[in-house]
C-alpha cells in the first residue's frame, strides 16, 4: 500500500468518531489503562506523513538554489552556479515578483522543517536558512529597492566583470558569456528606468 495512503488511513481511524465503539455500535466504556492499536500507531503515522509531505532540507535547498539561480543569474555566478552565465538579473515587475514568491514559498517549506525533530547539525542549518529567508521577505515587504536604488543596474556591470576575473572556464568561453551579458544590458537599464521612483 502507498505510504501516504497508509498513514492517512491510520490517522483517520484514530480520530474517527466511531473509533472507540462496541460491536453493537455503542460507545465503549473508557479504559484509561489501555490504548487501542490504532491510537498507538497515530504518532508514527504523523511522523510518516511529515516525511512524505514535508520536503527534506536537501530537497528544499536544491530547489531554492536552482530557482534562485534562474531568477538571479548575477547571484548564481557569485554562488558558483554557472547554468545562467549568459544572462543578467532582470528588474522588471514579473521578475521581481517571482523572486519574492520564491522567497516566501521557500520560507514556508523551511518553517515546515523547523517543526520536525531534526539532528542538531541539520537543525542549525535550517535555522540559518530560515533567518536568511526571513530577512529577504522582510526586505520585499519593507520597500521596493528598485524605487530607491538608482545604482541597482550597476550590478549588471559587476556581473560581466565576474565572468572575466573568475577562473571557472577557459577564457574564450568566459569572453563569449560576457558578450552575451553585455547584449542584455540595455534591457536591464530599461528595467531600472521604468522602476525608478524618487530615490533619496
Amino acid at each position: 500500500m502507498n505510504r501516504l495512503l497508509r498513514a492517512a488511513l491510520v490517522l483517520t481511524a484514530a480520530v474517527a468518531p466511531g473509533a472507540c465503539t462496541t460491536r453493537a455500535g455503542e460507545a465503549a466504556p473508557p479504559d484509561e489503562g489501555r490504548t487501542s492499536p490504532t491510537a498507538a500507531a497515530a504518532p508514527r503515522a504523523v511522523r510518516e506523513l511529515q516525511s512524505i509531505l514535508v520536503p527534506s532540507l536537501d530537497q528544499v535547498v536544491r530547489l531554492w538554489i536552482a530557482e534562485r539561480a534562474r531568477l538571479d543569474p548575477f547571484w548564481a555566478t557569485r554562488a558558483g552556479v554557472h547554468d545562467h552565465d549568459d544572462r543578467l538579473t532582470r528588474f522588471d515587475d514579473p521578475s521581481w515578483r517571482e523572486r519574492e514568491r520564491l522567497a516566501r514559498r521557500t520560507l514556508a517549506d523551511v518553517e515546515g522543517l523547523l517543526a520536525r525533530d531534526l539532528p542538531a547539525p541539520e537543525a542549525t542549518d535550517v535555522r540559518l536558512l530560515h533567518s536568511q529567508l526571513l530577512a529577504e521577505v522582510h526586505e520585499f515587504e519593507r520597500h521596493d529597492a528598485r524605487r530607491e536604488s538608482p545604482a541597482l543596474p550597476l550590478s549588471a556591470i559587476a556581473a560581466v566583470n565576474d565572468l572575466l576575473v573568475r577562473d571557472f572556464a577557459p577564457p574564450a568561453r568566459r569572453a563569449f558569456l560576457a558578450v552575451a551579458r553585455l547584449r542584455e544590458l540595455p534591457a536591464v537599464v530599461a528595467d531600472a528606468r521604468a522602476g525608478a521612483g524618487r530615490p533619496p
